[in-house]
């Protein structure tokens, strides 16, 4: 009896000795928990931690799964008796498991898994906008209506009219326009005189980093004329000219022969 109560005593000491010799049994006695286990790319997630015995530091870091670079590498704040590290994932962080360590001072780590995912893109406003232009039919100097639906909220959308071919610059162009509560945009252009006749399209833009908005066709029924410019008129005045000219020699031969067979003398 009094063998086994000494044997007894030998495991409680050596139990002892285990607890406080680094890199035993501690390990298992350590643990390590992530809020949320679920973080999209470009959030924080805070590491949570509680070593056994006293320690004067912990260290936080993570790794991708199967990786052994670390990141986030942060030194643990003790709060109530726990350590804690809140981390930020960039942007630029791959979706897959990772893996969260903690290690309290030379004790291992103790690891616990949690997940990245990637936020997909939003749908680019263009891909289910359309743009309505109204009338189709204008003329110079006249107005359109370019009318379409971005994403709620939408403050910065742009309008211009422009040739069909999407070459040169843009007639008119309004920038600033907001959205109502439902999305929907519109806006007026003038027709400047001087745009040619021809076809043209609307275009809406619901945000800069739009590259390709989409487009509604109209058609300019008459083509203004720029300062200076008589080609048409000076064509017709031409034409006038001569028909003119014609006449007068017209009546000026009928004249003379008039006064010939009248016996009338005619100065060669």
């Amino acid at each position: 009896m009094r063998i086994a109560r000494f044997f007894a005593g030998s495991a409680l000491v050596g139990g002892a000795l285990i607890l406080a010799a680094p890199g035993m049994a501690l390990a298992d006695e350590t643990k390590i928990s992530v809020t949320p286990t679920t973080v999209a790319a470009g959030n924080s997630i805070t590491f949570k931690g509680n070593c056994a015995g006293e320690t004067s530091e912990a260290q936080f870091w993570y790794v991708l799964k199967g990786s052994d670079r670390k990141r986030g590498n942060a030194e643990g704040d003790k709060k109530s008796g726990n350590w804690q590290a809140t981390i930020a994932i960039p942007d630029s962080t791959e979706a897959g498991t990772y893996v969260a360590s903690i290690k309290c001072g030379a004790e291992p780590a103790v690891t616990a898994s949690f997940t990245v995912t990637k936020d997909e893109p939003s749908p680019s406003p263009s891909a289910d906008t359309t743009v309505t232009v109204s009338p189709t039919t204008v003329n110079p100097g006249g107005t359109i209506t370019v009318s379409g639906t971005c994403d709620k909220g939408a403050d910065n959308a742009s309008i211009w009219y422009g040739n069909a071919d999407g070459s040169g610059q843009p007639y008119a162009q309004k920038d600033g326009l907001s959205a109502d509560s439902s999305g929907k945009i519109s806006g007026s252009l003038a027709i400047t005189p001087e745009t040619p006749t021809g076809s043209y399209v609307a275009v809406l833009r619901c945000d800069k980093s739009v590259e390709n908005p989409p487009t509604a066709s109209f058609t300019v029924s008459t083509g203004g004329t720029t300062a200076g410019d008589g080609g048409s008129l000076g064509g017709n005045g031409t034409i006038l000219v001569l028909v003119g000219g014609g006449m007068l020699a017209a009546a000026s031969l009928g004249g003379a022969i008039y006064m010939q067979r009248h016996g009338f003398g005619v100065a060669a």
